[in-house]
């Protein structure tokens, strides 16, 4: 098993608490991981794309579908409608006409980049844009949590 983060603080206790159930890594902000073509058959991101903007995004779907094994899987999450309810009026706007919002208002969580903000996602968009790197198996909204993805590599 394999564990990354940008967060070096997160990785060090991950080191120091579970080093005996795998490896893990500093992650850089941008890709690529550093990890071979097709090293994983699983891979999964809790509030990953819920903080970055929508080049990020892209860069790290090209990315995961490069170290992700074909037939491999990926659960992934993301702030969907229940969150995008309680945006401000003008980001639910933005929201419902682009189906993707990168929340500059939002302050970056200490320790983080300045980039590590929060996204807003509507279903449609993952669905539109996503399935240019992956096949969407399932959709899951959160109600009240985060919406999870399950995708796999053709």
């Amino acid at each position: 098993e394999t564990g990354i983060d940008i967060d070096p603080e997160a990785i060090a206790w991950l080191e120091k608490h579970y080093a005996r159930y795998g490896s893990f890594a500093v992650a850089p902000p941008l890709p690529p991981t550093g990890f071979a073509d097709e090293s994983f058959d699983l891979i999964y991101g809790i509030s990953v794309f819920t903080h970055l903007d929508e080049a990020m995004q892209f860069a790290w779907l090209d990315d995961l579908r490069r170290i992700t094994t074909p037939g491999g899987h990926l659960l992934m999450t993301v702030h969907g409608d229940w969150f995008n309810r309680k945006r401000p009026k003008k980001e639910r706007t933005a929201i419902e006409k682009d189906g993707f919002f990168f929340a500059t208002s939002v302050p970056p969580m200490d320790g983080l980049p300045d980039f590590y903000r929060a996204t807003f996602h509507k279903q449609s968009y993952v669905e539109r844009e996503w399935s240019k790197y992956f096949d969407i198996l399932e959709y899951v909204p959160g109600d009240g949590k985060q919406d999870l993805i399950l995708l796999r590599r053709s």
